[in-house]
């Protein structure tokens, strides 16, 4: 076994100091990945300056951005973003099988910025977002002047790596300004869960240490391995505090006991929109496998979707509420926006438009929600707890693995759609009256399933149900979902598809009552701006406003904040 992949065994991770066009074009950076377990990648613009003088892969590139009237540092960093999204891309695989922990890569600031707290900022921002990738560092100083730029960005959201760290008094102050800029998301109801790393230059550290140090430690020192004690137990204690009393989006609380709490009781307003079956064959009026062209064209569909949901954020609706639904195979890089952005997700784990739930991805479903981590991991389950007994043990048993999955091994909530399905024989009680089934028959089904899947062993954080006509069928409803301990988990309501009207009138039902902490209501807020757009009857922005309008106004329907969309 090579060396380094042995230090990988131990939990090391290798991360190369180096970066040059010619290292990635010759497929050289690709087998240090495969064959060297190399996991990450840090640059910086004296290893830029290095690769751009002595290579002639720039010479082109450079005479290009020069008839584009790009000098200095806007041709340099036109540079450096190339070689940098190609290095981000290569080592996606890592930070996907990793879960977020290895496959970052760095790109440093203007090193003329380093006394300047505001302009350097601005250029993390500017950078993270030209480069689009999520699993980007941008490498700050940490400096006096660069502490409150890594404070600002760590709040703005963008993934951090201090550099030049040269004393444990330095990182200290560095690691302090970022527990400032998460504390501060988590003040203003943001997502806590923004990535940093600091570069400690240890080599500096054994010069410096050079003849002063004794050849054995005492034994405290040895004890610690290294580590700054008192630093460990003040940084523990201030992520013990900002655990214990904030809300925490991306983050499962965990109790004492190193147990996660079951359960998520914040309001939480969400778009959905991870319809796959209903978009390709309603929608676009498409049957069988679909070739590229046709997924693009879905996936830009969802787009405009997602585009609303930015703008009611802008709107009025609060982003520590608001959350969107949507799937991996047409949302993949929404969710990976989303995310970058620190919004609320919650991404699709079921099969679509099939009667059995069953995995999307098979046996694989645990990596595809660990490429993502979406706030939620969610499921939709047709279940009727006086149907086919032998279907419902089969969801339930597959559902139960999912559970306990998300509960022991994963940073995601759980999320259940629970849909209740008049089998033939409750609709003919009815003489096939669909209303009069929701009605009637509907809401005490739909406690029976719950206490059914409770009892298989299926625990989620929430419930989303379909609208209830009264208070005391939505109390029910929480009481169930509360039960035996339960207390944090909450309930929201989903729109189903119906019109308007009913839709409003189950909002402000479920709005009353203590447990229901929001809604997902989809097609009836998209589809009709959709299907005219497709028809070029409206524009994309016209279809934006009108997707936004309606989220907004549900939203303010929920909980009275006013909304400008």
């Amino acid at each position: 076994m090579p060396p380094t992949k042995q230090l990988q065994a131990l939990g090391q991770s290798l991360w190369l100091d180096n970066i040059a066009r010619d290292l990635l074009s010759s497929g050289t950076l690709k087998r240090y990945i495969d064959e060297l377990s190399v996991t990450g990648l840090t640059s910086n613009p004296t290893i830029f300056d290095h690769a751009i003088r002595n290579s002639a892969a720039y010479d082109e590139p450079i005479r290009e951005g020069l008839r584009r009237g790009k000098t200095g540092e806007d041709l340099f960093f036109d540079l450096a973003l190339e070689d940098i999204r190609s290095a981000a891309d290569l080592f996606r695989p890592v930070h996907e099988r990793t879960n977020g922990v290895d496959g970052w890569v760095s790109l440093e600031v203007s090193p003329l910025l380093a006394h300047n707290t505001e302009t350097t900022v601005d250029a993390a921002w500017t950078l993270h977002r030209r480069a689009a990738r999520s699993n980007l560092f941008i490498k700050i100083p940490g400096t006096s002047e660069g502490l409150p730029a890594i404070e600002e960005s760590i709040f703005e959201g963008i993934p951090i790596n201090v550099t030049l760290l040269f004393s444990l008094k330095r990182y200290v102050a560095a690691a302090e300004a970022v527990l400032r800029g998460i504390e501060r998301r988590i003040d203003a109801g943001l997502n806590p869960n923004v990535d940093s790393v600091a570069s400690v230059f240890i080599s500096r550290w054994d010069v410096a240490a050079a003849n002063k140090a004794p050849p054995q430690p005492p034994e405290p020192t040895r004890r610690r391995n290294g580590k700054p004690r008192l630093f460990r137990i003040s940084v523990a204690a201030r992520v013990g505090a900002m655990a214990a009393g904030a809300e925490l989006p991306a983050v499962s609380r965990i109790q004492e006991d190193g147990m996660k709490i079951l359960g998520f009781d914040r309001p939480l307003y969400i778009l959905p929109f991870d319809h796959r079956h209903s978009f390709q064959t309603q929608l676009f009026r498409w049957s069988g496998a679909l070739n590229s062209e046709q997924t693009a064209q879905v996936a830009a569909t969802k787009q405009v979707i997602y585009d609303a949901f930015k703008l009611a954020i802008g709107s009025g609706v609060p982003e520590n509420r608001a959350a969107i639904l949507v799937d991996e195979q047409f949302g993949r890089n929404i969710l990976i926006d989303a995310r970058a952005h620190g919004y609320t997700t919650a991404c699709a784990a079921e099969k679509s438009g099939q009667a059995e739930f069953d995995f999307e991805y098979g046996e694989d479903f645990a990596d595809h929600i660990e490429a993502f981590r979406p706030t939620f991991s969610k499921v939709l389950i047709r279940y009727n707890p006086r149907g086919n007994g032998a279907l419902n043990q089969r969801q339930a048993g597959r559902l139960h693995r999912l559970s306990e999955y998300l509960h022991n091994h994963s940073n995601s909530f759980f999320m259940v759609e629970l849909l209740v399905p008049p089998e033939k024989s409750q609709l003919e009680q009815f003489n096939g009256d669909v209303k009069a089934y929701d009605r009637q028959l509907r809401p005490p089904l739909m406690v029976e399933a719950i206490e059914q899947l409770q009892e298989a062993g299926v625990e989620p954080d929430v419930w989303k149900v379909e609208g209830l006509d009264s208070r005391r069928d939505c109390e029910e409803i929480v009481a169930v979902a509360r039960k035996n301990g339960r207390d944090k988990v909450a309930c929201i309501v989903l729109g189903r598809g119906e019109d308007e009207p009913k839709v409003r009138e189950w909002l402000r039902t479920a709005a009353a009552v203590p447990g229901f902490i929001g809604f997902a209501v989809g097609r009836t807020s998209f589809w009709n701006p959709l299907v005219k757009l497709r028809a070029s009857r409206i524009t994309r922005e016209q279809a934006v406003n009108a997707i936004a309008r309606r989220y907004c106004e549900f939203a303010e329907m929920f909980d009275g904040h006013a909304c400008t969309a």
